[in-house]
Parts: structure tokens; C-alpha cells; sequence
């Protein structure tokens, strides 16, 4: 591995010289032989590539319910001036929703449709809520 790491990159030196091609493949190569050096590296690698299937179901359900309330909001707020900010498509309400179930920005994003009805609180705090504590 280690060898074929070293020979990896001399040919990457070669292939950059020769054609004066600037992206470098090589620098891949040098996290492998970091993995090869140090145990403690590879021992928290294989540990983090155990725990990736246990908590995906986890990662799934918040993209699934960050995508459900995004059309929610796409659909409620169209008509509104949340809609033309936070809410104007699918992607900018998954990115709005994001930042409200980080709670950075919170104000940011429930502040425009709050101003227009104070009902649309109801959303944002059950969005944030379910988003936040599934």
C-alpha cells in the first residue's frame, strides 16, 4: 500500500511536469499513507465508517422532514413576503429550514412572515421542534 502510495505520486510529479496540468492527484494519496503511519488515525477512521449505517436512518428522516416542511412552507408562504425571501422555491426553504433548525438565524426567517400574520409563528415553532428533537 505503501509503496504503491509513493509510486501514485511520483507519477503524479511526472504527469504535472510534463503537462503542465495543475489539479494533483497526489494529495489523495497522502491521507492513505497517514492511514498506513498512524494507528490511532486508522482506528478513529474504521470507528467513524462503523457508526455511518446506525445513524444514516437518523440522517434520512431529517432530510425527509426538512424536504416535507419546505413544500409545506413553499406552498403556504407564496403569497407572502416570506415566500419572495425565504421561500421561494424548494432549495431556498431547505436552506431556510436549515438555518431555522440551527437556530443561527431564527429571527432572520420567522421575523418577514410574522410580520404578516402572527398564525405563521405556529409553523416555524413546529417545524423547528420536530426538526430539532426527532
Amino acid at each position: 500500500m505503501k509503496a504503491f502510495c509513493i509510486l501514485f505520486i511520483f507519477v503524479d510529479i511526472l504527469v504535472a511536469f510534463a503537462t503542465h496540468y495543475h489539479f494533483r492527484f497526489s494529495r489523495i494519496a497522502r491521507s492513505f499513507i497517514l492511514l498506513e503511519k498512524s494507528r490511532t488515525v486508522r482506528s478513529i477512521v474504521v470507528n467513524i465508517l462503523k457508526t455511518i449505517p446506525k445513524i444514516l436512518p437518523v440522517g434520512i428522516l431529517f432530510v425527509f422532514l426538512i424536504l416535507l416542511y419546505g413544500l409545506w412552507g413553499t406552498v403556504m408562504f407564496s403569497q407572502t413576503v416570506a415566500g419572495y425571501d425565504e421561500f421561494s422555491s424548494l432549495m431556498e426553504s431547505f436552506v431556510s429550514l436549515f438555518i431555522l433548525t440551527t437556530t443561527e438565524n431564527f429571527p432572520d426567517v420567522m421575523l418577514p412572515a410574522y410580520a404578516v400574520e402572527s398564525y405563521y409563528s405556529i409553523f416555524f415553532i413546529h417545524s423547528c421542534s420536530s426538526l430539532n428533537y426527532s
